[in-house]
């Protein structure tokens, strides 16, 4: 059950897949298997006691993780995500669409309510419209620069993509990164893909190399209020005193990390 306004977790998130996949579905501890497309989705609850949170975070995550509180916090963003891998989302192609630059505000509104880690700060913040309403964002980082083999190269990261909710933008992120190469000129860029949800196939196929992974992040989330917490920006009081968190009723969570992909222009 969940803690957030008597909703029902379990309910909700079975209700959803059988209304986007009418194949085979087995069960299994909480790990939900659609058979045809062959993936695994695994129901993850906020812990509400140190026991739970043990249990946890010795239990290996099965399939991709739907965690409690991002499907009851952004829940549009999680059956976005859920309808893109089973094949329902609307399609638009990229050729139907142009780059623009976007200013901070459209770009942080548009990942406030379309992407799951929300808006960052960035330097060039690009998008694609669709019929003069955006439909995609990309953002990136200022240049940094690296020696490589004794050249020195200016490098940049892809911070933020993601298309419009319940959208697929086929081609979408090879027009935003093209479009980023043609105006900013990197020598490469970098990105990270969150482990969770991705294997990062779609950066290989435009030619970005894996370059390994990071270990999890760790976050402290109080089951109540299901806001996640770097350890480093918890509120005001907490920060000190990360031995009595749990007197405070915080638990201590971990995603799978990231993997780290480049793409070599010079």
């Amino acid at each position: 059950m969940s803690s957030q306004c008597g909703r029902n977790f379990k309910n909700e998130f079975i209700g959803f897949i059988k209304s986007c996949y009418s194949g085979e579905i087995s069960e299994s501890d909480n790990v939900f298997s659609l058979i045809d497309p062959g993936l695994q989705f695994e129901m993850v609850n906020i812990p509400k006691s140190i026991k739970e949170e043990i249990a946890l975070q010795s239990t290996r995550k099965i399939g991709i993780p739907i965690w409690e509180d991002q499907w009851l916090t952004k829940n549009n963003i999680i059956k976005s995500r859920i309808l893109s891998l089973v094949g329902k989302s609307k399609r638009i192609y990229g050729r139907e669409t142009h780059a623009v630059r976007l200013n901070k505000t459209e770009a942080n509104e548009f990942l406030g309510d379309n992407h799951l880690m929300g808006a960052t700060s960035s330097k060039s913040k690009l998008g694609l419209l669709h019929k003069e309403k955006l439909v995609a964002v990309a953002t990136f980082s200022k240049s940094t620069p690296i020696t490589r083999d004794g050249t020195l190269y200016q490098s940049f990261e892809m911070i933020r993509y993601c298309a419009k909710n319940a959208f697929s933008v086929v081609g979408g992120l090879s027009k935003l990164i093209n479009h980023f190469i043609e105006t900013s000129h990197p020598d490469d860029i970098m990105t990270y893909i969150d482990l969770e949800w991705s294997k990062g196939r779609s950066f290989e196929q435009l030619g970005f190399r894996h370059m390994g992974v990071t270990p999890p992040q760790h976050f402290w989330i109080n089951p109540i209020e299901m806001i996640r917490y770097y350890p480093h920006r918890l509120p005001d009081g907490l920060l000190n005193i990360p031995d009595e968190l749990h007197n405070h009723n915080y638990f201590r969570i971990s995603n799978s990390g990231n993997s780290k992909f480049i793409k070599l222009l010079k």
